[in-house]
């Protein structure tokens, strides 16, 4: 997103920057699923139907699928 948004903003790009927020990424998504979907579990904290905070992640993650390879 770094890359795809910091042009438009006047601002350059980093790509230090850009590997450093992919990494927290990676990490923050492999703590999702190995803490808050646990097992089986379709939403977090193992709730069978979707609540608030599953909505919220989607949304949030949709918003890095937008920008593909560019994130």
């Amino acid at each position: 997103m770094h890359t795809a948004l910091a042009p438009f903003l006047g601002l350059t790009t980093s790509h230090e920057a850009v590997k450093q927020a992919e990494k927290l990424v990676m990490q923050s998504l492999g703590v999702i699923e190995s803490v808050w979907l646990k097992g089986d579990a379709k939403f977090l904290l193992g709730s069978p139907q979707p609540s608030i905070a599953d909505l919220s992640l989607v949304c949030e993650i949709m918003q890095l699928e937008m920008f593909g390879d560019e994130v």
